[in-house]
């Protein structure tokens, strides 16, 4: 078969690395004795890495160890059809005290980029084709330009939580056309979820989280 060159890439673009409140926020002090009163402020801190691939035998696969993310971008060149190549975009919840909702969102586009299928839980863009979208996740809404899927109540009180999207995207055996498909453009944030709802916490994030058009 003919190799058909292709350059896409599909980039986890955008990352949204701290969205919660502060750190030490104040102390108060009693003036008839020594109890002191001291109040600190939970922090919410998450990454989106992906793995950095390399291309070996002819295909795209992970270049990092085990459980480690290190990029936020990977290209894709020379690619065939039937190729399938290693993309896990992956959101990394911050060793810390506060139980948090994370968000994700991924750009969607009906007639020039990725859809999403509720059913197979499959983005799609032309012949290209992710994997379905890993059971972290839970969809939060779905429209013509978005798909959000949330994690609830993550722990990370014990190390670094990583949360993977999807694992890899597929070219399709029986592509006859050589076209790239658009960049995959994925953001993510978190808010505490103490204190506060799955919605409001979402009303509070969700302004950064599909602005898809800056890069942090």
């Amino acid at each position: 078969m003919k190799k058909t060159k292709l350059l896409t890439t599909l980039g986890a673009v955008a990352l949204i690395g701290a969205i919660g409140i502060g750190s030490t926020f104040a102390y108060l002090t009693s003036e008839t004795g020594t109890v002191k009163n001291t109040f600190t402020v939970g922090k919410v801190e998450i990454a989106l890495k992906e793995s950095a691939v390399t291309k070996t035998n002819g295909q795209y696969v992970d270049g990092d160890e085990a459980n480690k993310w290190t990029v936020t971008e990977n290209t894709y060149e020379d690619l065939i059809p039937g190729d399938v190549m290693v993309k896990d975009p992956t959101v990394i919840v911050k060793e810390n005290e506060v139980v948090a909702n994370v968000f994700v969102a991924v750009k969607l586009d009906t007639e020039n980029g990725w859809s999403y299928d509720e059913s197979t839980k499959k983005f799609t863009c032309g012949e290209f084709s992710t994997d379905a979208v890993t059971n972290d996740w839970k969809l939060y809404k779905a429209t013509a330009t978005e798909a959000v899927f949330c994690k609830q109540n993550v722990d990370s009180s014990e190390g670094d939580v990583a949360l993977t999207l999807f694992n890899k995207v597929t070219y399709a055996a029986s592509a006859t056309e050589a076209k790239a498909p658009a960049d995959l453009k994925i953001r993510a944030a978190a808010v505490q979820a103490g204190n506060i709802n799955l919605d409001d916490g979402y009303a509070q994030v969700s302004g950064k989280l599909l602005a898809f058009t800056s890069v942090n």
